[in-house]
């Protein structure tokens, strides 16, 4: 059985998405098993989002999620720029 360990990061909103890479890369490095990007209020912009996605995908081989919140208005585009990252 496996233990698995996973971060929600709460704070994206307020780090640059090079910023969340090195955090991921170094909780990958300590056995990180998923690497969530939060958006708990709801203001991170689409281009935002894909971004830090791509920056956090390119930095770690562990699964990189997104969370956020319909506050602006952009369901769609919100969960379609983590899709498209690469």
């Amino acid at each position: 059985m496996r233990n698995e360990s996973v971060l929600f990061r709460n704070e994206s909103i307020s780090s640059h998405p090079e910023e969340l890479a090195e955090e991921a890369k170094f909780l990958e490095s300590i056995g990180l098993d998923e690497f969530t990007i939060m958006d708990s209020a709801g203001t991170m912009m689409p281009d935002d989002v894909k971004r830090a996605t791509e920056c956090c995908k390119n930095a770690v081989k562990i699964p990189v999620a997104f969370h956020c919140h319909n506050n602006l208005d952009f369901p769609q585009q919100m969960l379609s720029r983590p899709m498209r990252a690469e």
